[in-house]
Parts: C-alpha cells; sequence; structure tokens
C-alpha cells in the first residue's frame, strides 16, 4: 500500500480499480482496524485521503437474527439507567465531550517539551530529500529544506501563513500535519513544531536537524501526547472538584446507557459455556461465538452459574454503554453485571450493578489499561455518593461499582465482588 501512495510520479490511469489500494485483513473487529490505517495516514501527512477509506465486505450481506430480552428481566431493565459524567452547561446537564468541554480548555502553553533537549541525534543518518505529490496529477512541490523556505520561494505553510514565515529553517505547518491527531488546531502544532526545532537547533547543527526530521517528529507527537493526556487530565478534575461535572444518572435523550429492548446482529454459531451447556442468565436469550472471546466466555460461564446473579449482559462496544474519560476514546466496558440482594422478598430484582471490564494476561500492565482503572476509580467513587441517581428514583436504592479484571486473578477478583457483602 505504501509503494502505491508514495511513488512520486504515480498517475491514475481512469480504471477505478486501479486507482484504488488495498489492505486484505482478517479480524472480527473491523472498525478498529480501519481506525488504525487513518491513524498511519494522518502520521505519514496524508491527512486527505483519511476520508476515502471504505470498508468492502465482497461476501454476500450476511442473514442477522433479532433477540429480546428474557421475559422475566424486562420489568425489571424497563427503569435501568447507568450513570454517565454529565456537564452543566447552563441549559441543563448534559454528556460531557471530549472535544467541547476537555480539550477546548486544555492549556497548551503549558505543553512541557524540555524532554527533547536530551533528545540524541543520529549523526550518521543521511540527509533525505521529499517530494509531495498530489493524486490529482498536479505538479510535483518539493519539501523545504532547513536554512531555506519551500522551493518557490513562498511560505512554509499553507496559503495564509504570515509573511515572517519566508526562510524560516523548517515547514512547521508541515511538521504541524504530523501532530493533527493530538493537536487539532494547526496554528498551536505550528507553535510547538517551531519551539521543539528551535530548542534543536541552538544545540546541534541544521543539517542533522534536517537529516533527523522524522526521528524528531515521531519524538515530538509521543510528547506531546502525553502532555496533552496530563493536562486533560488535570482539567478533568477540576470540572470535577468544581461540581461542573458530575456521575449522574440523566433519562433525557439518552439511549446509549439504557440497556436495548432488542438486538439485531449477524447470525452465527450460538456461544455456549465452557462446560457445554447453554447460558442461562445472560440478558438476552442469545450470545453468539462473535460476541465473546475466550477469557469473556470464561467470565461469562462463572457469572452463569452464581445464585446471586440476576442477570449478565455482554455491553457491545460502539453501540451500548460508555465512560468519557479525560483521553479522546470511549471506555465501553465488556459486561454489566445485576445481583439480587442478600435480604429475603428481593429475588425478583437487582440490587447491584457491576459494570466490568476484562483485561488479558498481556494488558494488566498497559498504559490503556492503567487509564481504565483509573477512570473506573472514579466512577465508583461518584457512584457512592448518595445523590448519584438522584434525577431517575429506580436507581437510587441500587449499589454500583466499576471493575475491571486482569485475566490471571479473574476468578479471584468476581469472588469478591459476588460474596463481599454490601460491595
Amino acid at each position: 500500500m505504501g509503494r502505491i501512495l508514495r511513488q512520486p510520479y504515480a498517475s491514475k490511469t481512469g480504471v477505478p480499480l486501479l486507482d484504488e489500494s488495498y489492505v486484505f485483513c482478517f479480524s472480527r473487529r473491523g472498525a478498529e482496524v480501519l481506525q488504525e490505517v487513518r491513524k498511519g495516514f494522518g502520521l505519514e501527512g496524508l491527512q486527505g485521503l483519511e476520508g476515502r477509506i471504505l470498508e468492502d465486505d465482497p461476501a454476500s450481506p450476511k442473514e442477522t437474527l433479532t433477540t429480546r430480552q428474557r421475559a422475566e428481566h424486562r420489568a425489571a431493565t424497563r427503569d435501568f439507567v447507568l450513570p454517565a459524567f454529565m456537564i452543566d452547561d447552563n441549559d441543563g446537564w448534559r454528556l460531557v465531550h471530549y472535544e467541547a468541554d476537555i480539550l477546548s480548555r486544555l492549556p497548551w502553553d503549558e505543553i512541557d517539551l524540555s524532554p527533547l533537549d536530551a533528545l540524541a541525534l543520529d549523526e550518521r543518518r543521511e540527509e533525505v530529500h521529499h517530494l509531495r505529490a498530489s493524486l490529482s496529477g498536479e505538479e510535483l512541490v518539493p519539501e523545504p529544506e532547513f536554512g531555506a523556505g519551500p522551493a518557490d520561494g513562498r511560505s512554509g505553510g499553507p496559503e495564509d501563513t504570515d509573511p515572517g514565515a519566508v526562510g524560516e529553517p523548517v515547514d512547521y505547518f508541515f511538521a504541524a500535519s504530523h501532530l493533527l491527531d493530538v493537536v487539532p488546531n494547526p496554528w498551536r502544532g505550528r507553535e510547538l513544531a517551531r519551539r521543539a526545532f528551535e530548542g534543536l537547533l541552538e544545540r546541534h547543527p541544521a543539517e542533522r536537524v534536517a537529516a533527523n526530521r522524522t526521528f524528531v517528529l515521531e519524538e515530538l507527537r509521543r510528547l506531546v501526547e502525553m502532555e496533552r493526556d496530563r493536562l486533560s487530565q488535570e482539567v478533568f478534575a477540576g470540572l470535577l472538584a468544581s461540581g461542573e461535572t458530575r456521575f449522574l444518572v440523566v433519562t433525557d435523550d439518552l439511549d446509549f446507557n439504557r440497556l436495548p429492548a432488542e438486538i439485531e446482529a449477524p447470525r452465527a454459531k450460538r456461544a455456549n459455556r465452557t462446560d457445554g451447556a447453554p447460558y442461562q442468565q445472560n440478558l438476552f436469550d442469545v450470545t453468539t461465538e462473535d460476541d465473546l472471546n475466550g477469557l469473556e466466555n470464561k467470565v461469562a460461564t462463572y457469572l452463569d452459574q452464581q445464585a446471586r446473579l440476576f442477570f449478565w449482559y455482554r455491553n457491545r462496544s460502539r453501540k451500548d454503554y460508555y465512560v468519557q474519560g479525560w483521553k479522546p476514546r470511549r471506555i465501553y466496558a465488556d459486561f454489566i453485571v445485576t445481583l439480587r440482594g442478600d435480604e429475603p422478598g428481593t429475588d425478583d430484582d437487582f440490587h447491584q450493578v457491576f459494570v466490568v471490564e476484562t483485561k488479558g494476561v498481556h494488558l494488566k500492565t498497559s498504559e490503556d489499561t492503567e487509564y481504565k482503572r483509573s477512570v473506573f476509580d472514579i466512577c465508583s467513587d461518584h457512584a457512592r455518593e448518595a445523590d448519584w441517581a438522584e434525577f431517575v428514583p429506580a436507581m437510587k436504592n441500587k449499589v454500583m461499582r466499576f471493575e475491571v479484571v486482569d485475566e490471571d486473578e479473574w476468578q479471584a477478583r468476581l469472588n469478591g465482588m459476588l460474596f463481599q457483602a454490601g460491595a
């Protein structure tokens, strides 16, 4: 694919099938593959192609099945609503949105680029000259080199660059294009790139910085992403501390925090418990093999065999309940689990709700897992407050916890959830 997109003198043939490139892959999570392809385009300065990526399945459309909640659970789930981080925008409470409510409040000037001061540059790396080409057949435009502006004498960025940019040692807008998925505002990205490269130019010859440009951009992007997330966490914590953001159950115009009444999914082989028996306590009477990986099947089997279980539900990624933290990607947990209370007369309803994310042992200490633990800890802390369900009376007496369960200790953690009084 890279060769097709990068040949400097490539031109279209006029044959649609030949004017496209293809990525052949097998994955049950096709949306994630597409996201990675788009991200890769962004890192390579090919943002213009991101919107032209298509997912093509040459096979015939798959048959689908529609399954409904089990009849014995429908009454209890009618008023079942899960909490979300909400923000007060003077017109009432609404969902927290990452771009509008967190990223927009970020103090970009506080991003610390000092770790780049110790960046070691490869003295043996040879300078590489790049050409930027358009797929529409326009003339090739050489990228500007260090010590001079662009080849045509114009400023080093988009059409609206300032006159003072002429003769800059780096095309800072081109550098900013590598930061767009982290810093959406190209002007802020340009300033960050300027700060980074000017610091390096004070300590290294311009030719060496030019030869290491790709390496510097990768390190700059990695550092800016870390700093963005650090500052975003501070913004998020500040909103919670001030009360402007709260963890609430709100029903207005929200569907994602309710359990679906029915599900339509591709028809696939029905999943069974690890002992071969059909599931009995899942919220829907059909769970397919596509819904569960190996660890999830073990967890679902264990839950299905517990006397206190009211029901378990396999939360669907990008369709069902999620938590928005201080990072861009929403957190879609794997399971929503409800337990009956210990008191007599509670067999027909649930008392406790667990939102459970499972992680393979190889992901136990990953950055993403640690982030989810931190967000879930905040969710559990706020769910302990007496007023978390103030807008939905039916949820007021429910105890809620958020848990990340690791593969190497999943059964011990689930035992603690099920058998600790007042969990």
